[in-house]
């Protein structure tokens, strides 16, 4: 009884942690496209700063915004709308106005107020609540744009440019923008993930085989009802070249800051420690690595990917750092291959493998002492 609560003990740690990591990763990956999208095509606020007067836009990056907004959420739409406006503020215009950074989040809360579920049969319903919730979004932050342009103005403005080349026009973008766009790609979007339930599982992807034991050492991205497994120690490794490109070209707008060649080829030369310290030890059947393990030696792998693109004058040792780690990749592959083989073949003369478990139970023997 006790051996079984310790197991339901590290499931429910696993899937905090799993919890924690991908609601912080979903509302990093939308405040990342919200940003992208504006710095491309201009955010909601910029067609107010830029241009008073009254002319009506499609704003792409709203679109984008409130699209991902029903997916993930009110809250997420909500962190993810305030924190996005506020970096783009941050980086293209220097100054920060709060009111806007309010009124993208606000829009964000109420757009995923009724959050898109795969599961849903009546898809006229769910799509009638949507438009509800974007008209009652549109219409609340317009409301919100109005009270605080009124408050935030010294002057008194007149009250015909207040409503018609802030109010109206904010509403008709919008309504234009979003009331349009966003539930296409709904559609869109169900109808390449969500038709059917599905995994989709490949070596390929994986790098391990499709069973119990190969899927541990995977990590998936869920898009609707389909699950995508990619290889739990690639998917850091993509994760942190994502990230780490957002995270220094933002401070790069800001303060001009790039990173020294010098302390690029520091980073490459010593980020893959961790890499191999984990991968090595459980290749020479030491220890166990798990998911959360692999995941955050990736991220650590990719942040040094990125900073390779600084190196520079340093190729040239860079180049010799990659064929140093190649050879301790190949010695800790061989020996560890030879430590299981030894094992293999003990247990296969003492009967272990032959006696005493079913043919699945020794293919997973076998799998977990050769897994790569």
């Amino acid at each position: 009884m006790e051996l079984k609560d310790g197991q339901t003990a590290k499931k429910e740690a696993r899937d905090l942690y799993r919890l924690i990591f991908l609601n912080l990763l979903i509302s990093f990956f939308i405040i990342m496209v919200y940003f992208y999208l504006s710095e491309m095509f201009g955010s909601i606020s910029a067609f107010f700063r830029d241009n008073p007067q009254f002319s009506i836009n499609i704003v792409i990056s709203t679109i984008g915004f409130a699209f991902l907004a029903i997916l993930a959420g009110g809250i997420h739409g909500f962190i993810s709308g305030f924190f996005g406006e506020l970096l783009v503020q941050r980086a293209f215009y220097g100054t920060i106005d709060f009111s806007w950074c309010v009124i993208v989040a606000v829009l964000g809360l109420i757009c995923g107020l009724y959050r898109y579920k795969p599961e849903r049969k009546n898809k006229l319903k769910a799509l009638f609540y949507t438009f509800l919730c974007l008209f009652f979004a549109i219409l609340i932050t317009t409301i919100a744009l109005i009270t605080f342009t009124a408050l935030s103005t010294s002057t008194l403005i007149n009250p015909y440019s207040l409503l018609i080349n802030f109010g109206f026009k904010y509403f008709l973008t919008l309504l234009v923008s979003i009331m349009i766009f966003v539930p296409l790609l709904l559609v869109a979007y169900d109808w390449g993930f969500s038709n059917k339930e599905r995994n989709i599982i490949h070596e390929f992807l994986t790098h391990h085989a499709n069973n119990e034991e190969g899927l541990k050492h995977a990590f998936y991205f869920q898009f609707g009802r389909t699950r995508i497994f990619l290889c739990s120690r690639c998917s850091g490794v993509i994760l942190g070249i994502i990230f780490s490109s957002f995270v220094f070209h933002f401070i790069d707008m800001i303060y001009q800051f790039e990173i020294s060649p010098e302390f690029a080829i520091i980073f490459c030369s010593l980020a893959p420690i961790p890499v191999f310290l984990d991968w090595g030890s459980q290749k020479m059947l030491l220890r166990t690595s798990n998911t959360k393990y692999r995941l955050l030696t990736g991220v650590i792998l990719g942040f040094s990917m990125y900073a390779i693109t600084f190196t520079r004058k340093y190729f040239l040792i860079l180049l010799l750092v990659v064929m140093i780690y190649f050879v301790i990749l190949f010695v800790l592959f061989f020996f560890g291959q030879k430590k299981a083989f030894r094992i293999y073949n003990q247990e296969f003369e003492e009967g272990l493998l032959k006696d005493t478990d079913s043919e699945d139970d020794t293919h997973e023997k076998v799998q977990r002492l050769f897994q790569p």
